[in-house]
């Protein structure tokens, strides 16, 4: 799959693979130590008060001096791209699986930047007609993810699991996006 910038940012990108989106994130982050609120609503699209709402409620860790890490960003880009599909209440089930509880960090399977990352590399890697193919897209997670070591078995499924839920929420948000440019083609009759 192609794409400029990367998923749930404004933040450009040329050289689309793994080591770039590691790269560029890095590089938002090596200078400051962190962004503030309103970089962040600025970076994902989020308005202020609902950032602020997910910090209240548990979603995120709370920022320390006023600055979101990394971490913390990549969790608030994985909520954004989640609930223009999901309910926000899913969305929480979907990331306690793998991170327990969402304010706290030290319990977590996987670190939520890490987990950005396989996102978009396997975003990369997908064909358009995988996105829905359960068995293969399953298969494509289990390869890009395969440097990731977990001794627990039971967690490298649930990581897998929902690293194909965040996939496949994500293609039916591209797909809807598609549907609904279609259909305003269609009323403004670019099509008659």
């Amino acid at each position: 799959m192609q794409m400029r910038h990367l998923p749930g940012t404004n933040l450009p990108i040329e050289n689309y693979d793994r080591h770039a989106v590691e790269q560029v994130l890095r590089s938002v982050f090596s200078l400051t130590g962190g962004i503030f609120l309103s970089q962040l609503a600025e970076l994902t699209g989020v308005g202020t008060a609902t950032l602020q709402n997910w910090v209240k409620r548990g979603y995120v860790s709370s920022p320390v001096d006023r600055k979101y890490t990394m971490r913390q960003t990549t969790r608030i880009i994985h909520i954004a791209l989640l609930r223009q599909t999901m309910p926000m209440e899913s969305i929480v089930d979907l990331l306690s699986s793998i991170n327990n509880n969402l304010a706290d960090e030290s319990d977590d399977i996987i670190d939520d930047s890490r987990l950005y990352v396989y996102f978009c590399d396997i975003l990369l890697h997908l064909p358009g007609e995988m996105f829905f193919n359960d068995e293969e897209l399953i298969g494509l997670i289990r390869e890009r993810t395969a440097d990731f070591e977990l001794e627990d078995k039971k967690h490298r499924e649930c990581l897998i699991r929902v690293l194909a839920i965040m996939v496949q929420a994500y293609g039916a948000s591209y797909l809807s996006a598609q549907i609904k440019t279609e259909l305003r083609l269609l009323k403004e009759g670019d099509y008659l």
